[in-house]
């Protein structure tokens, strides 16, 4: 399945990267890891989008439509359910955003939930997935 993946980081990323393999994914995804903390956005051929922010060992997943319409599904789980009403900050597009602790998760499950859609174009099964 083709994905394009768009970085979100500093300025809107107009061209995007064909991703080539899983091994080109996740060395881009290792990259962002290493430096401040990022936005990014997988787009597949059939119409549905997955945004990633990546902050050092931790990240959050979003599903979408690649148009925006509803519904927005944000990756969970229930352990992290249980940690409160915190939030962490992600550096999108020039703008701090903030994500609420009970959608962050360890990096690599979001690699796992990406690497999924990556694949498949689908949300995967590793995480739950709630409505926002």
């Amino acid at each position: 399945m083709k994905t394009i993946l768009y970085l979100c980081h500093s300025e809107p990323d107009e061209t995007g990267t064909n991703i080539s393999s899983e091994k080109h994914f996740l060395d881009i995804i290792d990259q962002i890891a290493a430096g401040r903390s990022a936005f990014c956005e997988l787009f597949s051929e059939n119409g549905y989008a997955l945004s990633i922010g990546i902050r050092e060992s931790f990240g959050c997943a979003q599903h979408n439509k690649q148009d925006w319409d509803p519904p927005y599904l944000v990756a969970t789980t229930a352990e992290a359910q249980q940690r409160g009403d915190g939030e962490i900050v992600f550096f999108y597009q020039e703008e701090y955003t903030p994500m609420a602790l009970r959608h962050c998760l360890p990096l690599e499950l979001i690699k796992k939930v990406a690497v999924h859609f990556l694949n498949t174009g689908e949300r995967s099964d590793a995480v739950e997935w709630e409505s926002v």
